[in-house]
């Protein structure tokens, strides 16, 4: 409707430019009715990736090399067809991921001494791994005095989830420490994420407020009296109320869950947000787009009933969102 009326006067033209992500999203509906006429004032026009001036014939070639073909072709299509992402689709390609594993990929330090975060470093995650001694702590690379860290949290929901959060270097993107366990409760995991941003200079603690993430905050806050919580900035999303700006905590939903995924899609297959968890890579591995009906959705197929999760991915991209932010200066309007 805003658009209908912006150009109501003769003359006036609206340009829509868009990657395509996915089908069964609002652009991939608008491009259909424009390529087939069903909006009269609308028009599609395709520009395949050799369109650039100054590419050389081997381009596309060498981003699938780099990228993964699923992800060279959303990005650098031949044709309108190859550009949106079918239903099942991997979200990362695996052959990427495997490579930037072994680039990046490190395993947990054997031993660290973190006075109040980490003093039983060995404790299980209490999980779902039959094979395997997984831990509630994994720690790759210690605190240095000087650094600025975001301490990203996704809480649990119960049922057999995990609560995890996931500890980055703003400067550098790398991610530092975990924590992931099916045994801690709301409480519980705030007095662990307390110790744990405190031991990594007071990180920033970007906490959801979805579901039992607000009994993580009230840990947090009132009883703990943790000092760098996040809040919200000024946002430019007209469905958030005006209160919500300065209100402690990260709400994903239908609005904020792409641009998480949106930011792991640009940063981890450039290099930018250098992985070192198995589990985190695990997780990525396992997403694909789901189609729900007319929607599009990025989750692991089966979901937690299948014993799927993606808790460590959430925390992942809201790193990779808020970091973004931090870097770029708190003044800057955002949409969540």
């Amino acid at each position: 409707l805003a658009l209908r009326g912006s150009t109501a006067d003769a003359g006036r033209q609206v340009l829509i430019v868009s990657t395509a992500n996915g089908e069964a999203n609002k652009y991939h509906e608008l491009w259909n009715k424009a390529r087939t006429g069903a909006l009269a004032n609308l028009h599609a026009v395709f520009f395949p990736w050799d369109t650039h001036p100054g590419r050389p014939s081997t381009f596309k070639a060498d981003m699938i090399k780099e990228h993964g073909v699923a992800f060279a072709n959303q990005e650098w299509p031949d044709n309108p067809e190859q550009m949106f992402i079918a239903s099942g689709s991997k979200f990362l390609d695996g052959e990427t991921l495997k490579r930037w594993e072994a680039l990046y990929g490190k395993a947990r330090l054997d031993s660290i001494s973190i006075p109040g975060f980490c003093d039983d470093y060995n404790e299980p995650s209490g999980g779902r791994f039959e094979n395997e001694q997984t831990y509630a702590y994994r720690v790759f690379k210690a605190p240095e005095p000087g650094r600025r860290y975001i301490l990203a949290t996704d809480s649990s929901e119960g049922g057999g989830d995990a609560c995890a959060a996931y500890i980055g270097d703003i400067d550098s993107g790398e991610q530092v420490a975990t924590l992931h366990s099916y045994a801690w409760g709301a409480a519980e995991f705030g007095k662990r994420c307390n110790f744990a941003g405190r031991a990594y200079n007071n990180a920033l603690i970007v906490n959801e407020d979805n579901n039992m993430g607000v009994a993580t905050i009230a840990e947090l806050v009132r009883v703990w009296h943790y000092p760098n919580m996040y809040t919200r900035p000024k946002s430019l999303n007209p469905e958030l109320q005006d209160d919500d700006e300065g209100k402690i905590g990260w709400t994903t939903n239908k609005l904020t869950r792409p641009l998480l995924f949106t930011a792991l899609q640009e940063n981890i297959p450039t290099g930018k947000q250098p992985l070192r968890d198995a589990e985190t890579y695990a997780q990525l591995r396992a997403l694909a787009y789901i189609r729900h009906g007319e929607s599009m959705k990025i989750e692991a197929p089966g979901g937690k009933k299948a014993g799927a999760h993606d808790d460590l991915c959430i925390c992942a991209g809201i790193f990779a969102v808020v970091r973004e932010r931090v870097l770029n200066g708190p003044g800057i309007p955002w949409i969540c």
